[in-house]
């Protein structure tokens, strides 16, 4: 009855990221087969507080009581068999301070819970390319020698469709086109990655949308947790249009342009870059002057309703910048 994450894997995708609804087997059936076959493995959080949680749990025990672990340090552990070391268990704040270590004999990091719950503060800036220099560190040049690179599978609850490690490595727009066709699976040969949202097992969702929890639950924790839906996302105002009649206003830099309707009081943010007036939000100063002169004028069109975006993810970003500030 529980989802087997494995059955998505091949060796054609190296980075694999599944999100899928509460107790549904994601973390279950992944430490299944690194226990089962002896998986040289990295388990890997955020924090050094859900690092500790998680192996203090004994992340094992459901398998078998043959693996022991010991605490090196904050954020770092080290996992055992019969004497022998086959993991490491490490959060991700604290990794860039493990570059000294050996990890030629990683066959497999394990990202567990990448989207963070609603409610967590944000702990890493940047963190698409944290976690890019972590891969790095871990897998070096293996693949030069003809070796197979380090298999990183991450998953997570539904929780955010757009936070950060999603933004940064794109995969914020490709959940949108998988929700608006529909799609469980995602492919990109080219990139050698794989995007699952998955759907409950009928059997599991019948059996547990009865427990006590879910009878008493909210309609939009049950859309999270057992329909696997975005639905604290609010997609209002999320739709293609036409950009026939528009005009730019301005542009943030590698992210979108804000465009008005000729001759109307209608706006539309678009994923180009156009008009004269480009800002730079990475710089500080670029970022103080585009809020110096759109914030009140864009807070102004937003509540009266005037806006559409093309994404969630410039919805998203155009909030962080002119509503909740």
């Amino acid at each position: 009855m529980y989802t087997n994450i494995f059955d998505y894997i091949n060796n054609q995708y190296v980075f694999n990221f599944f999100i899928g609804g509460r107790g549904i087997g994601k973390t279950y059936s992944v430490l299944k087969e690194i226990y089962e076959d002896n998986l040289p493995f990295i388990y890997l959080r955020y924090t050094n507080v859900e690092l500790d949680i998680a192996v203090n749990a004994d992340l094992f025990k459901q398998y078998g009581d043959d693996i022991k672990y010991n605490r090196i340090e904050n954020g770092f552990y080290s996992f055992h068999r019969e004497g022998n070391l086959i993991g490491y268990g490490m959060s991700l704040t604290t990794f860039k301070s493990k570059r000294g270590i050996d990890f030629s004999n990683i066959k497999i990091i394990f990202f567990d819970e990448f989207i963070p719950e609603r409610g967590s503060r944000k702990v890493i800036s940047y963190v698409g390319e944290v976690f890019l220099n972590m891969y790095e560190t871990v897998n070096r040049n293996r693949e030069f020698n003809g070796d197979e690179p380090v298999l990183v599978i991450a998953c997570a609850n539904s929780n955010d469709i757009a936070n950060p490690l999603m933004i940064d490595l794109g995969l914020t727009r490709i959940a949108e086109e998988m929700i608006n066709k529909d799609l469980e699976i995602y492919h990109d040969s080219e990139r050698g990655y794989q995007l699952g949202i998955l759907k409950s097992d009928p059997e599991f969702y019948n059996t547990k949308k009865e427990t006590a929890l879910y009878k008493f639950a909210t309609s939009k924790f049950v859309d999270m947790s057992l329909n696997n839906m975005f639905a604290y996302n609010d997609f209002t105002n999320v739709k293609s249009n036409q950009l026939k009649g528009y005009q730019p206003i301005f542009a943030v830099k590698g992210y979108f342009t804000m465009y008005k309707k000729k001759n109307d009081n209608q706006f539309y943010l678009y994923p180009n870059i156009q008009g004269k007036e480009v800002f730079d939000i990475n710089n500080d100063i670029e970022l103080n002057k585009l809020k110096n002169k759109y914030l009140i004028y864009c807070n102004s069109k937003y509540y009266k309703n005037c806006i559409k975006f093309a994404t969630y993810e410039i919805k998203q970003l155009f909030l962080d910048l002119f509503i909740k500030v």
